[in-house]
């Protein structure tokens, strides 16, 4: 079953990215000192829960209600060992949903790369899934470490996970469209 769960969570996020082309996202934001800006479509809500750190979602009554995509700024120790400082947050936040939920299970594990306006970064990324009072989820994480500072921008996309492979071209062209700065 996990091999075969890893396999369709590869082929939802290959196939996801010609339909991320076709995603209409309207609405900008990228406070000034945060490092970076991402787009989001108009019709989703905006919300910033603390400090350096943000989560989109559609409106109620939407089918994107349940879906969300988050992004947060994590200050890091070590500014000189991004690779590790990636690895340390992934296993975090790992942690964490195996504390917070049931029946966790990282379906793949992978580098992720950036490469934009001449900035290119090398990151982490994992998919999971996980129960929550009962209901399945599923989750895309990609942490990217800014290049010259001690900052991870830790990049969440969750939802019920058979609402999962609707809503993944609209969180694939936001991170499509997320543009860190270089310094």
């Amino acid at each position: 079953m996990k091999v075969v769960s890893a396999f369709l969570a590869a082929m939802l996020l290959a196939t996801s990215v010609a339909q991320a082309q076709d995603v209409k996202l309207g609405a900008d934001f990228g406070p000034e000192g945060w490092g970076y800006r991402i787009n989001y479509p108009v019709d989703w809500i905006k919300v910033e829960p603390t400090d350096y750190s943000v989560v989109f979602s559609g409106r109620e009554g939407t089918a994107a209600y349940n879906t969300t995509v988050s992004i947060q700024n994590v200050h890091t120790q070590d500014s000189k060992d991004k690779p590790a400082a990636v690895m340390g947050e992934m296993a975090r936040l790992e942690g964490r949903m195996q504390d917070q939920t049931s029946g966790l299970e990282v379906l793949t594990r992978h580098p992720f790369v950036y490469e934009k306006g001449g900035v290119k970064i090398t990151g982490g990324q994992m998919v999971a899934e996980f129960s929550r009072r009962g209901d399945e989820f599923r989750q895309w994480i990609v942490i990217l470490p800014r290049p010259k500072a001690p900052v991870l921008h830790v990049w969440i996309f969750t939802g019920p996970a058979e609402d999962f492979p609707q809503a993944l071209p609209t969180a694939r062209a936001m991170l499509e469209s997320l543009t860190i700065k270089g310094e």
